[in-house]
């Protein structure tokens, strides 16, 4: 049995775009119930426009942003069933409608934003999809970045990105406030600005180092008691035995430490690294304190718009992308909440920070 209302006017939008060359695209609010009508709930705002056509807004808005041109702004808009522009709503009264914006129209270009209620969704045409790179293309960029060998300063070790699949143990980190790139390292600063360990949780991390070994050395005891009773069977061989034996308790012991020790080190390193993207650390070049954060390239091609090298990071996710990218989304205020607005990065929408919302990289060459 089909309702006879439906209720996903309040999200949905409609694309329409042309058959014939240039296949324009526009956007108009609201979609079609089961009887093929445009259905707005109760509490939508609905009005009669001059030509005596009935207009109207969706509960919780179709919200559109056109890309900036030239000196002029991006702003967002709100579009109408009959696709009409108006500025945004007052939050305090839901049911009134903007000021329209007759000169502006709801054509989607290449880039335009859609917002459906905290969903967004980027518009992209064929000549902009064209300029931006492809997923060959990004992971082409991720090996050219590892050929060049970049160098921990600090380990004087050789770091590269991951790829998505891959282990990541020499992954690039970043000092957020000057862009100088490291491995991961524990020197976090000189004097008492940086937060040092408490004794508990040094004794934490000791009791379970211990016990890692304690684990490694009752298998090793287990082995030697089996390896007894096995000698008490076999007396007539106990000479040729006894050295393997020996060996053997031996190999054990070191491979249940060295287990333990790993296990221990593993799980120092993972609490180590969540710490350090918690706090602030010193940087060892220009000795300029801030968020130390771990380097992810973007991955998502679609956001780019140019297909140059990534060479900057986003702050403080840490997402690295190229230049005009970073420039752009960090102009691009998106909706989070009823009617707040701020830029935030395309790969995990983490809000930006105001002041700075992306950091030049800067990478130590090779030494040879």
């Amino acid at each position: 049995m089909r309702p006879l209302q439906s209720t996903v006017s309040r999200f949905a939008c409609r694309i329409v775009c042309d058959r014939t060359p240039p296949y324009t695209a526009r956007v108009y609010a609201a979609g079609f119930d089961c009887s093929r009508n445009i259905f707005l709930g109760e509490k939508a705002a609905k009005w009669r426009t001059f030509d005596g056509q009935m207009d109207g807004l969706t509960t919780n808005g179709v919200l559109l942003m056109q890309p900036a041109r030239g000196s002029k702004p991006a702003v967002w808009r709100e579009i109408s069933v009959c696709g009409n522009v108006f500025t945004l709503r007052d939050t305090t009264s839901p049911q009134d409608r903007g000021k329209q914006v007759k000169d502006e129209s709801p054509v989607l270009l290449d880039g335009s934003l859609i917002d459906l209620c905290g969903v967004t969704l980027l518009w992209r045409s064929v000549e902009g999809l064209s300029r931006s790179p492809t997923a060959g293309h990004l992971e082409a960029l991720r090996l050219r970045l590892n050929a060049a060998r970049p160098q921990c300063p600090v380990l004087l070790s050789t770091l590269a990105f991951p790829s998505l699949d891959g282990p990541r143990p020499r992954r690039p980190w970043v000092y957020l406030t000057c862009g100088h790139v490291h491995g991961y390292h524990q020197w976090q600063g000189r004097g008492i600005a940086y937060k040092q360990q408490s004794s508990a949780e040094t004794e934490k991390r000791e009791t379970e180092r211990e016990g890692g070994r304690d684990r490694g050395e009752r298998e090793i005891e287990r082995e030697t008691e089996s390896g007894g009773e096995k000698e008490e069977q076999m007396e007539g061989i106990e000479a040729i035995k006894g050295g393997r034996e020996e060996k053997t308790v031996k190999r054990g012991r070191e491979a249940g430490r060295d287990r333990g020790e790993r296990g221990g080190e593993t799980e120092r390193s993972t609490e180590e690294e969540a710490e350090a993207v918690r706090g602030e650390r010193e940087c060892p070049l220009c000795r300029s304190r801030g968020p130390y954060v771990p380097l992810t390239l973007g991955r998502v091609s679609d956001v780019y718009v140019d297909a140059e090298s990534p060479s900057h990071a986003f702050v403080p996710c840490g997402h690295v992308c190229s230049e005009r990218t970073a420039e752009h989304w960090s102009k691009t205020p998106l909706k989070r909440g009823t009617n707040i607005f701020h830029p935030a990065c395309p790969f995990c929408l983490g809000q930006l920070k105001r002041d700075r919302p992306y950091v030049r990289l800067i990478f130590q060459g090779p030494l040879d």
